[in-house]
């Protein structure tokens, strides 16, 4: 409560101002200005940051509000030890968290063994501005650490989460949220080796004409996975045209009746030996399986589906084969990393794994 109550009263900074604070704590968490040190002058972060000297002032004072810096009259600006709140960070972790109630429960009994309680964050509209209050009142309190899953939508919250790495939090991104991996530190499931790897078992099983099928709304994680799947081919038969094996459906199209036209001409037109790779399991893949074997189409014999699992895709599936990676390693990996002793950071792929029910030739000849 006293942090919320100081920096509360603090003025509005600005964005050029915002833009210097986030920069400058930044150093100071990475030791480039070493507690005692002398920052540079005044006139030398004007000309580092082509700002003027009102922005830099501005940046300062909330730097020496925080307990960051000292200034000093006539001498300069200095670093200060920093906090132990800050070296040590809260009892709280921040999930932000769009998972099922066991994998919650499993973060739970991972936070509660290292004495930490969890404050948890669920997206609903994936809105940016609501993400964003959410992000702010985190680095208020000074949480220890942030498992993060953000939204994909403009404008990105990275200056947020900047400043939360700044102050000490420890920010370990969970899912893709940009086509890019995040700067510092993440635990993500590999999505482009899964995509690789549907590709890959459905040639190995002998299906000829492959076709990766995405949602018009989809995130990163999608367009990761087929990127991996247009390498695999590639790798296989030479230069392949992307759009030449993309196929883009309405969400809903297995309900609504202008998805379902589109998904019946799209299958109508799918040649003899097929391999579908779809972007999820429920939604697409199996719905997918349903309406071929409703006109007659063969599974596995005629056509092979594989989806890809993701982290909003959390629920068993015994309908079709997929792709999998192993949830409960992923979040263990990012908590421990949160309360090591000595942050380092980590970037870590979790690789995936394929789960074979039958919906592909390979389960059958293997």
């Amino acid at each position: 409560m006293r942090v919320e109550s100081r920096m509360s009263t603090l003025p509005t900074l600005g964005r050029r101002s915002e833009r210097v604070l986030i920069s400058l704590r930044r150093k100071l968490a990475d030791g480039a200005y070493p507690p005692n040190s002398r920052l540079p002058t005044e006139k030398e972060l004007c000309d580092e940051f082509e700002a003027s000297r009102t922005t830099i002032r501005r940046a300062v004072a909330r730097l020496a509000a925080d307990g960051l810096v000292k200034v000093v009259q006539g001498s300069g600006t200095y670093a200060l030890p920093r906090p132990k709140r800050e070296e040590a960070g809260s009892c709280t972790l921040s999930v932000m968290f769009p998972f099922d109630s066991g994998s919650l429960a499993h973060v739970q009994t991972l936070a509660m063994a290292q004495d930490m309680l969890i404050s948890v964050f669920t997206h609903t509209d994936w809105s940016p501005l609501t993400e964003r209050n959410f992000l702010k009142r985190v680095l208020q309190e000074r949480h220890r650490g942030l498992l993060a899953f953000c939204t994909p939508r403009q404008p990105l919250n990275d200056d947020v989460l900047a400043e939360l790495e700044a102050v000490g939090t420890r920010v370990v991104h969970v899912e893709h949220y940009t086509m890019t991996l995040p700067e510092r530190s993440y635990v993500l499931p590999d999505y482009r080796e899964g995509g690789a790897l549907a590709a890959r078992t459905l040639l190995e099983a002998g299906y000829e004409h492959l076709r990766f099928v995405q949602i018009e709304t989809d995130g990163p994680y999608s367009h990761i996975a087929f990127d991996g799947f247009v390498q695999a081919l590639r790798e296989a038969r030479g230069e392949v045209d992307p759009e030449s094996v993309r196929v883009v459906l309405p969400r809903g199209f297995e309900v609504h009746a202008e998805g379902q036209r589109r998904a019946e001409a799209f299958m109508a037109e799918l040649p003899e030996n097929a391999g579908i790779v779809a972007r999820s399991v429920d939604d697409v893949a199996a719905a997918l399986a349903s309406l071929l074997r409703g006109r007659g189409r063969s599974v596995p014999d005629d056509v092979g589906i594989i989806g890809i699992k993701h982290l909003l895709n959390y629920r068993p599936c015994g309908v079709v084969d997929h792709i999998d990676y192993d949830w409960a390693a992923l979040l263990s990996r990012a908590i421990e990393a949160v309360v090591a002793p000595n942050w380092r950071g980590i970037q870590r792929f979790v690789k995936p794994e394929l789960v074979q029910v039958g919906s592909t030739r390979l389960r059958q000849s293997s």
